[in-house]
């Protein structure tokens, strides 16, 4: 995260596009793993231990990049809120805040509008089904956004005067 008083929010863009993207290449894992099973399942001259053992590992990978998801966009809200509350701003700063929040929501929007637009394709349906967290976090990311952008303001700017912090 970046260590400038002006930046607390900037973090919260990034953390936007790392859960985009990481949403995303789950989305393309598990496609790219269900073609190569099904193709794996049609050829008959392909019977081996290891092909049995990665399809059972690659099995278990994917099915706790749910739980992966989540872990990873709490362990980021924590570290944004704490770093937040040990920034000394000045309460002039709060409007540019609040609007830096309105542009994130934007953005929040698009990317899950371009996440809904990819998942409902054709041939990633399968994949997003298999799914419960991701799908439910990035249909819903600009009321996440705004969730986390105003507990990081809260954590700016709701702070005792003398407080050292």
């Amino acid at each position: 995260m970046v260590n400038k008083k002006g930046a607390m929010l900037l973090d919260l863009i990034m953390v936007l596009v790392i859960i985009f993207a990481f949403a995303l290449v789950v989305l393309f894992m598990q496609t790219v793993f269900t073609q190569y099973k099904v193709a794996l399942d049609e050829n008959d001259h392909v019977e081996s231990d290891v092909h049995e053992r990665v399809l059972r590992e690659t099995t278990t990978v994917l099915d706790r990049m749910d739980t992966i998801f989540a872990f990873m966009i709490v362990g980021s809200i924590l570290a944004l809120i704490v770093s937040a509350f040990y920034i000394r701003t000045h309460p002039v700063f709060f409007v540019v805040s609040v609007i830096s929040l309105i542009i994130i929501l934007m953005l929040a929007g698009i990317f899950s509008n371009i996440f809904t637009e990819i998942s409902t394709a054709e041939g990633m349906t399968n994949a997003t089904a298999n799914y419960s967290i991701i799908p439910n976090i990035m249909d819903n990311l600009p009321l996440w956004m705004l969730m986390i952008g105003a507990m990081i303001i809260i954590a700016l700017y709701a702070k005792i005067k003398n407080e050292v912090g």
